[in-house]
């Protein structure tokens, strides 16, 4: 009893009383609680600024592609001597304006499956008269699984990685100028 009356004492010259310790044990845990709730939402506000940052990004890469398609598949204007501009579509022009239309109808995801089966045809006939190389034929493989996934009755939501993936070596194929001549007047990062 001596002894912890004794220790009663000294923490009681420290810290005033048992009864400030309890309190300020109480407002240590509260702080901590405190502390760990603003980490907690801070951790939450990173993710939601990175998420919006990551969607902005998508949105403007797809902006880029937009225009540099459609850059691609405008007629060249030539200056006669006479001073009049004359348009015109080259073969290397109409073979991006091709590929545009084909781009345009494999981000349309509002087609009917008929739609869809006459699109993803129309994509592999315009790979395939190219050179048939890694990027060719996986496009060509994803063509295939898709209208195989279409013909089975998939819903939108099972495919709609697969056709992202499509869309994007799509992308890469009309920017290889193997493929599209158009694509070698602009620099695609």
């Amino acid at each position: 009893l001596v002894a912890q009356s004794r220790i009663q004492l000294k923490i009681s010259k420290k810290f005033g009383s048992t009864k400030n310790l309890e309190q300020s044990e109480q407002s240590a845990q509260t702080f901590k609680e405190h502390k760990l709730f603003e980490m907690e939402l801070k951790s939450k506000e990173v993710r939601a600024l990175q998420s919006i940052g990551n969607l902005k990004s998508k949105q403007r890469r797809s902006k880029r592609i937009e225009l540099m398609l459609h850059q691609m598949s405008q007629p060249k204007r030539w200056e006669l001597s006479d001073g009049k501009i004359v348009e015109v579509y080259t073969p290397a022009v109409k073979q991006a304006a091709k590929m545009k239309t084909l781009h345009d109808e494999l981000r349309n995801e509002s087609f009917s499956d008929d739609d869809r089966l006459n699109t993803l045809l129309k994509v592999k006939q315009t790979v395939q008269e190219f050179e048939e190389c890694i990027l060719t034929r996986d496009i060509c493989d994803l063509v295939d699984r898709e209208a195989d996934m279409v013909n089975r009755g998939r819903n939108e939501k099972s495919l709609s990685g697969m056709r992202m993936r499509l869309r994007n070596l799509f992308v890469q194929f009309f920017m290889t100028p193997d493929f599209n001549p158009e694509s070698r007047h602009f620099n695609f990062i």
